[in-house]
């Protein structure tokens, strides 16, 4: 089990019925949990966001023979996708 640290504070009434809903359906097993859960969301959409920042940055500075290449792997690996079988 990981280590917890102690955190008490105030939440927005909302907030509150929220977390309380989570533990209400079993989504969550207490209000400690509901909250670590609700943090884990919120830093991975972080986390997504700052991908889809950081890649639109990336692509947005390329030289255009960069983009060349870019797009001809990218045929390439659309291409090699359908060699792959999901089934197995």
């Amino acid at each position: 089990m990981r280590r917890k640290r102690k955190l008490s504070t105030t939440v927005s009434e909302d907030n509150y019925r929220y977390l309380q809903r989570q533990v209400t359906t079993g989504e969550a097993a207490n209000l400690s949990d509901a909250v670590d859960r609700a943090v884990r969301r919120s830093r991975k959409l972080e986390m997504r966001l700052r991908l889809a920042r950081d890649t639109a940055a990336y692509f947005a500075n390329l030289s255009d023979d960069a983009v060349i290449e870019e797009n001809k792997l990218g045929e390439m690996l659309g291409e090699s996708a359908y060699e792959v079988n999901f089934e197995s």
